[in-house]
């Protein structure tokens, strides 16, 4: 049997090492000086209230985070509401909002952008160029 791999940090990064390299049947320790696993995704006590002080947000891009829930025993479809995407941008005139729509990718962008308030036909128009030339350069953010 090999040596124990040392993991210091019992947050969602050390918690997801921890599991990758057991079900690799590779020993571990985890090391943690917070009572609690969870890092910064965890409940905090604060007066007679618990504050969650963790994500507020989980993207469905998220495909390592969903794969660690799914070894867990966690099924996302009972877990999670699934929304579109809502951003509120605020910007020195006014707020931009764009509204994802269920559209496969790209076409969600693009018809957030098409709808967005709060942005010109030019800046629109700027976006998508931006767009258009990171597809072009092969940009990928997988």
């Amino acid at each position: 049997m090999s040596e124990p791999v040392i993991i210091v940090g019992g947050g969602w990064a050390g918690l997801s090492a921890a599991m990758e390299l057991s079900q690799h049947g590779i020993p571990v320790h985890l090391l943690e000086s917070a009572p609690q696993l969870g890092g910064r995704a965890r409940t905090a006590p604060f007066a007679q209230h618990q504050v969650d002080n963790g994500q507020h947000l989980l993207l469905g891009a998220y495909h390592h985070t969903l794969r660690i829930l799914s070894l867990t025993g966690v099924d996302e479809h009972e877990a999670f509401v699934r929304q579109p995407l809502t951003m509120l941008v605020h910007n020195q005139q006014q707020p931009v909002l764009l509204n994802t729509i269920r559209l496969p990718a790209p076409l969600h962008i693009l018809a957030a952008l098409a709808r967005a308030k709060g942005l010109g036909l030019k800046d629109k128009l700027a976006a998508l160029r931006l767009m258009l030339q990171m597809a072009i350069s092969g940009f990928s953010i997988r």
